[in-house]
């Protein structure tokens, strides 16, 4: 065993551990504080869905530092979230695995056609990209599309489509299934593309990933071209390559069918999003809790999480939400977050934000009727909760602010002499400013109670109240500015 050993430069006790089966395999490595993060970064990611790991990193030290805890290195959270499978996923639109067992070549004309993409740089230095379609039995190219300084898009490869069944078959649609073989290039797997083709009779097949020779024809017409370009034109400046969605990287599927209808392929590629803005609310922590019950409803199986934040901000599951005695009185902002897996691809998602900048309802999903008789659901819900604010009407996007802006325009060449015009604006400008601070300061446009006592009627109708009070202050102010400056009060004013 010694000359053994010297030979391949190891320890004879390294030799002799692995003949004798004592060396144990190294487990994945973890730290023994994992257990107590992970719980953090799981409820993290259920508020932030679409965070990477680098943003729960920054929101998970923040709550440690909060706590007193020391924080976590963001390699270690990557770590941990990609052992419980938290990392964002890389694609959407799932296919199932396939072998590479197909061939190119067809026995005849007109049963496959291959479709690919090419670019060259001419020697003014302009970037020449180009797509064709090639038989794959008689090798000739049917249709073509080039462009100069832009990429090959979605509608470039449609009318590609049209053209060729146009060339060989005198009409809008092929008589007999075609085969349709490209790569992954986005002009290719777009959902118009596909629909296009099939209404064209065309049966769109992609090749294996990294598999270029499963789309040989095509790539040997692009060699060919490269090849001969180069020899008629010594010394060009010139590359060539499968540039579609790729930038040279040869990402395919095989050549059978797509087991897809166009209802399915509108499902899997349709994502519908609906929203609802609200005014000024008012809410307590039964109502939010009667909110997060109704998500639940609408999402079975998920688990719903609630987003509180007043000095510093904390995401519990609306269970423990329920349970725990709350810590504070008044939230700054809440939000409740849904979410559930759907059958094709992507999530339900229900968000309900109530903050100092907007309260909205926030639904997605592949069902555009769930998605709008959801949204119309909470509206309702929602509805009894609205302040009316004199000040800010967030709901329709304008405000006293506003108003008093438009009064200044209208009122402005009224105005004889350009100081007056000077000081109007001026004290304008500065009742607005007052009247966004004192708003922003004393009438909040969510007022969020957390503790279980209910808000009596002053608490109530004093944001609503003070609304009024600083309307009518601003409105006589500035009612009061433009009778002195016209002269109008009788006492001093410009004339």
């Amino acid at each position: 065993m010694k000359a053994v050993a010297e030979t391949l430069g190891v320890s004879r006790s390294n030799l002799h551990a692995r003949l004798s089966g004592s060396v144990k395999p190294r487990r994945r490595y973890h730290k023994a504080q994992d257990a107590a993060v992970l719980p953090l970064i799981e409820a993290l990611v259920a508020a932030r869905p679409t965070y990477g790991y680098r943003r729960i990193t920054a929101l998970l030290n923040r709550r440690l530092r909060a706590e007193g805890a020391a924080p976590a290195n963001h390699k270690r959270v990557y770590r941990i979230m990609e052992a419980h499978g938290l990392l964002l996923a890389r694609t959407h639109a799932e296919r199932t695995e396939r072998v590479h067992d197909g061939k190119v070549v067809a026995i005849r004309s007109n049963l496959r056609w291959c479709s690919d993409g090419f670019e060259f740089t001419c020697w003014n230095k302009e970037i020449i990209r180009g797509a064709f379609i090639i038989d794959a039995h008689d090798r000739e190219i049917i249709s073509w599309r080039t462009v100069a300084g832009a990429g090959i898009s979605g509608s470039d490869v449609r009318d590609m489509m049209l053209e060729a069944v146009e060339a060989r078959f005198g009409g809008y649609r092929a008589p007999h299934p075609v085969e349709m073989l490209s790569d992954n290039g986005s002009p290719y797997t777009a959902h118009d593309t596909r629909i296009f083709a099939r209404q064209l009779g065309l049966k769109p097949c992609f090749t294996p990933v990294r598999s270029p020779e499963s789309n040989g024809v095509s790539e040997a017409f692009v060699k060919t071209l490269k090849r001969d370009y180069d020899h008629t034109t010594t010394g060009s400046v010139f590359h060539a390559g499968s540039q579609l969605g790729t930038g040279g990287t040869f990402r395919l599927f095989p050549h059978e069918e797509e087991d897809e209808t166009a209802e399915q392929l509108e499902a899997v590629d349709q994502l519908h999003t609906a929203r609802c803005d609200f005014g000024a609310v008012t809410i307590d922590r039964e109502q939010i809790v009667s909110l997060g019950d109704g998500i639940q409803q609408n999402l079975p199986g998920a688990r719903v999480v609630v987003v509180v934040s007043a000095d510093t901000e904390r995401a519990i599951y609306l269970d423990e939400f329920k349970a725990q005695p709350p810590a504070i009185d008044r939230a700054k902002f809440v939000r409740i977050v849904g979410q559930s897996p759907q059958t094709h691809v992507g999530n339900r998602t229900i968000i309900v934000e109530f903050g100092p900048l907007m309260n909205f309802v926030s639904i997605q999903a592949t069902d555009e009727a769930w998605v709008l008789g959801t949204r119309e659901k909470l509206r309702r819900e929602i509805k009894p909760y609205e302040n009316f604010y004199v000040t800010s009407f967030k709901a329709y996007g304008i405000g006293i602010n506003q108003l008093l802006l438009a009064w200044a325009i209208a009122f402005v060449p009224g105005l004889g002499s350009l100081p007056m015009r000077l000081l109007y604006v001026a004290a304008t400008a500065i009742i607005i400013m007052s009247i966004f601070q004192i708003h922003k300061r004393y009438i909040p446009l969510a007022t969020i109670y957390i503790t279980p006592k209910k808000p009596n009627l002053f608490q109530r109708a004093g944001p609503a109240l003070g609304s009024w009070a600083v309307a009518a202050t601003a409105g006589l102010a500035a009612a009061l500015l433009a009778a002195y400056l016209q002269g109008v009060l009788g006492f001093g004013g410009p004339k």
